[in-house]
């Protein structure tokens, strides 16, 4: 992945998209114990108040379901994928012969015309002997052969074979079959930890199963408290956007550069998967037809949000000063490595990444007014049965989540989607932990904690 590619999507995503409606990045101030502004304060480029009338925030009375409290059962599913994810190789000893499946220690020699090809001898690599990795008859020859012998494999590599010179020619490879190995999860214990060297977020060892157990659950506690306060943060909007009333039509120009923000960080997901805009936006729902518009339609709904908040801030006296906003600055372009200020302002919109700052502020503000009602139907959690058949989205931490072949994590990877992914479900296998989904005319596996139910169906 490009720096420039990770750097414009993490600024843009946390510019244009987190700060209405994903978790604030400042501690949610006592009410009265926000900083007001002074004379310093940053004159926006024209007046939200002119636009619009915030709806009545003395008290927002929203529903919500309560924070999820981390269980024994979260804190061992992760354990059970953070083992999958550490599998170690170990050698096989109660056989010798090789078959289809078996990942095989070996080293070789290459010859070409009778000659030792130069550079290409290659000692103790791991071939996977049915994945396809090497070229041709390669992991078909090894079929058979016992460990510890040697063996001649001819074939002919391919046209399009990476040294030109040796492309299309009849080759032998001279190979010793050195062992049989298999990944395998390994036992949790002390000895592995401290194997190997896990830190947590201090850089801290983790090295016993007792911090390994605590370290997990710091985690997903955390997790859960960030999704309840981007639950509410989505709440508050809601409101917001419901009951506010706007008087006139928001500057062309403003929703004209939140658009082009949309845009730059879709074109840049797009060139991580290799595909242009426009296949791209079709991969999460939109279409070559109407995904320009459906950019457009974002950004002026992000845009009609950034307008309520900045309405509310002017009102209350939330504004940063240019001293704040020049702290931001210099923190942004540090968190994301450039140099300077300057440097980081000639990649982003600055005025949009204050737009960042100012609902972070404000929405932190509004937590202060929030009387939250948990109904029955806001807590109750779904059964993973009445997902059959109908339309979810994929809901996670990180920008995409692993399909794959088969319901659980021993299956292997058959593609990646992106969070918001919209899919429908297909069954739910026996644990009821994993789902059977269709998506882009594909079929594939995923954990159903991480589906969440449409709402539209």
């Amino acid at each position: 992945m490009r720096k420039k590619a990770a750097i414009l999507l993490a600024l843009v995503m946390s510019a244009a998209l987190a700060a209405c409606g994903g978790a604030a990045e400042q501690e949610t101030p006592e009410e009265g114990d926000v900083t007001q502004a002074t004379e310093e304060e940053q004159e926006p480029v024209f007046a939200a108040s002119d636009y619009v009338d915030p709806a009545p925030y003395d008290t927002i009375e929203i529903e919500t379901a309560p924070v999820k409290q981390v269980d024994k059962a979260d804190i061992q599913t992760e354990i059970d994928r953070f083992l999958a994810d550490n599998e170690q190789l170990v050698e096989i000893k109660d056989r010798t012969e090789v078959e289809t499946g078996d990942t095989v220690r070996v080293s070789y020699v290459l010859k070409a015309d009778g000659e030792e090809v130069e550079d290409a001898a290659m000692e103790d690599l791991n071939v996977e002997v049915g994945q396809g990795t090497m070229p041709e008859g390669f992991e078909e020859g090894l079929v058979g052969a016992q460990v510890g012998s040697s063996k001649e494999i001819t074939l002919t590599l391919p046209e399009d074979y990476q040294d030109s010179d040796l492309a299309g020619k009849e080759v032998v490879y001279e190979v010793e079959i050195q062992g049989i190995y298999a990944y395998q999860i390994p036992e949790l214990n002390d000895e592995f930890l401290a194997s190997i060297g896990k830190v947590d977020n201090n850089n801290e060892p983790i090295d016993t199963v007792d911090k390994l157990y605590a370290y997990f659950k710091d985690q997903l506690q955390a997790q859960a408290d960030s999704e309840h306060e981007e639950a509410v943060n989505t709440a508050i909007l809601s409101y917001l956007m419901d009951n506010s009333t706007f008087k006139q039509d928001i500057p062309a120009d403003y929703v004209s550069r939140i658009e082009t923000a949309y845009t730059k960080m879709y074109q840049e997901y797009a060139k991580l998967y290799g595909e242009d805009l426009s296949a791209f936006m079709t991969r999460i729902g939109s279409t070559e037809e109407s995904y320009q518009d459906d950019i457009h339609k974002i950004a002026e709904q992000y845009s009609r949000q950034v307008m309520i908040l900045r309405a509310i801030g002017e009102k209350e006296n939330l504004l940063p000063t240019d001293a704040e906003m020049e702290d931001y600055a210099a923190q942004k372009a540090a968190s994301f490595g450039y140099a300077s200020v300057e440097a980081y302002e000639k990649d982003f919109d600055i005025e949009l990444v204050y737009d960042n700052l100012i609902c972070d502020r404000v929405l932190a503000y509004l937590k202060g007014h929030v009387k939250a009602k948990e109904t029955a139907e806001a807590a109750k959690k779904t059964d993973p049965a009445d997902l059959v058949g109908k339309k979810c989205r994929i809901k996670i931490k990180h920008d995409e989540l692993i399909i794959r072949t088969g319901p659980g994590k021993d299956y292997s990877e058959l593609t990646r989607v992106p969070k918001g992914k919209v899919v429908t479900v297909l069954e739910i296998d026996e644990s009821g932990k994993w789902a059977r989904i269709s998506f882009d005319e594909m079929e594939g596996y995923c954990a159903v904690k991480y589906l969440k139910l449409k709402k539209k169906q």
